[in-house]
């Protein structure tokens, strides 16, 4: 095939490769007047080969007609220029009153064979990041024996653009402060349903629903539609049927959709929760099949429930609703828990399935440490609610939400 390519030394189980794509995600940011760091990541594909290295060319711009030339040996990389294996690098004695073009080529052995390639190298542009001097004019003063230093007056298209790029840069200030207390006075006025959907990681069109405070409260009421289940919980206490009220639901308001995993417990469905006449929302329904053999461990099972009604944060799963179902080979009925629908599955799956390509995206480090704080956020509700988790655990968080 055009581009592959192998080594004597490959064994044949490797099969032809090719050299890898372009870093990605290069940015370069100045320490001081003379400093700059480049740092990149890894490119998305690798060629079929597993060993990468990287070399990094710096250009300035240049007094000729040319627009770029090289930087010359008056700057140096630390630790390197080429060979690379680590994702950033070092380059002093810079002029930071000269724009620089930094590239970034990711290599592995086949590149030797197949020389430079465009498609590996990624460029990053930096513009100059200190104003030049004042120009000063130097004319002999013909009556003294002193020299007199006058300053040479600036263009007047350099101090309008200057104050352009100030009021530019003041323009976009203002916006980044009065767009967050915006979108925080609109929240406020607003119930969000999916809280999944507070980070989009994919690069699809994001989905969000709403609901209104008052249509909240306006909805009907529970015990209109849960006296079917209230009929199947006959034995518990009045106190706790009472109290699960707010959460209990009939049957035919959930249709149960394809299985989305099994577990040791239970299996977890797609459905949709149909609350009100004209409402759909889609949910993961958790089937509790084995551990309910008697009215204890079904009363237990729904004091769990009772508690987990009244966890109020955006980092704990929220449930929706609990209701219950016949089954031919069971005394008692089987318990169904309504819960929002994270697409994306657990945490653990998901950034398996970034790593090795089965979702194509990347995460980045902000976004790792994002999820991160998600998690202690949601543990420290609970701790202050006065409950242990037990079993925290990438499986056991959905997306960057505590579950």
């Amino acid at each position: 095939m055009q581009g592959f390519s192998r080594l004597p030394t490959d064994p044949d189980e490797l099969g032809c490769t090719k050299p890898p794509s372009a870093p990605v995600n290069v940015s370069a940011y100045h320490h001081n007047d003379s400093v700059l760091t480049v740092t990149w990541d890894p490119p998305h594909d690798r060629g079929g080969r597993q060993e990468v290295k990287y070399c990094v060319k710096c250009e300035r711009e240049a007094d000729s007609g040319r627009r770029w030339e090289a930087c010359g040996d008056e700057v140096v990389f630390h630790p390197d220029s080429a060979g690379l294996t680590d994702t950033s690098v070092s380059i002093t004695e810079l002029n930071p009153q000269h724009d620089y073009r930094l590239s970034v080529q990711a290599l592995n052995d086949i590149s030797t064979l197949r020389g430079a390639q465009p498609s590996s190298t990624a460029t990053v542009t930096v513009h100059r990041w200190k104003v030049p001097p004042a120009v000063i004019e130097v004319t002999p003063n013909l009556n003294v024996s002193e020299h007199q230093i006058t300053p040479s007056p600036a263009p007047q298209h350099s101090r309008l653009a200057m104050w352009l790029t100030v009021g530019v840069l003041f323009g976009v200030l203002l916006l980044i402060a009065v767009i967050p207390m915006v979108v925080c006075v609109l929240r406020k006025n607003y119930t969000k349903l999916r809280p999944e959907q507070e980070v989009e990681l994919l690069p699809i069109n994001a989905e969000f629903s709403y609901r209104h405070p008052d249509a909240v409260a306006a909805s009907p009421q529970i015990s209109n539609r849960v006296e079917g289940v209230v009929q199947l919980l006959e034995g518990l206490s009045g106190r706790l049927l009472d109290s699960l009220k707010e959460v209990l639901v009939e049957r035919n308001t959930l249709t149960l959709g394809k299985e989305l995993g099994k577990g040791e417990f239970g299996s977890v469905y797609e459905g949709v929760f149909t609350p009100d006449e004209g409402v759909e929302i889609k949910v993961a329904v958790k089937t509790m099949r084995v551990g309910i053999h008697s009215q204890e461990d079904l009363h237990e099972f729904l004091r769990e429930a009772e508690i987990m009604k009244n966890f109020d944060h955006e980092n704990v799963v929220r449930l929706l609703g609990v209701t219950l179902q016949r089954e031919q080979d069971s005394p008692l009925p089987v318990p169904l828990v309504i819960l929002p629908y994270m697409k994306h599955g657990d945490l653990r799956r998901f950034l398996i399935a970034t790593r090795y390509g089965d979702i194509p995206m990347f995460v980045p480090h902000q976004s790792l440490l994002r999820f991160m704080i998600d998690i202690a956020a949601g543990m420290d509700y609970l701790s202050g609610q006065g409950f242990l988790h037990r079993d925290l655990a990438a499986r056991n968080c959905i997306e960057h939400h505590l579950c």
